[in-house]
């Protein structure tokens, strides 16, 4: 990751500004799935770490027309999808 801030922010401060639980954050702090700062006993998260989750996470409005939603079912294939706004038929 190239470090171009040296912005830092504490576990509650990336949970407040994402969304997200403290203890998200710091069970992806324990795995390794993000970087980290660590200073002493303290923790802290790149800004640009939080801000390429939200990057990332983004997706944009779709036509409800265009919306593909999960069915869950029995079969051993797992999960069925459908098409939202076709002539379905209600489930």
């Amino acid at each position: 990751m190239p470090k171009t801030s040296h912005q830092l922010l504490t576990v509650v401060e990336a949970a407040a500004r994402t969304g997200r639980k403290v203890s998200t954050w710091r069970r992806d702090i324990l795995l390794r799935r993000i970087p980290y700062v660590k200073l002493g006993r303290s923790v802290r998260i790149p800004v640009e770490v939080v801000d390429r989750l939200i990057r990332d996470g983004w997706r944009e409005a779709v036509a409800s027309g265009d919306v593909v939603s999960p069915i869950a079912t029995s079969s051993p294939e797992g999960t069925a999808w459908r098409s939202e706004g076709g002539s379905h038929g209600s489930l």
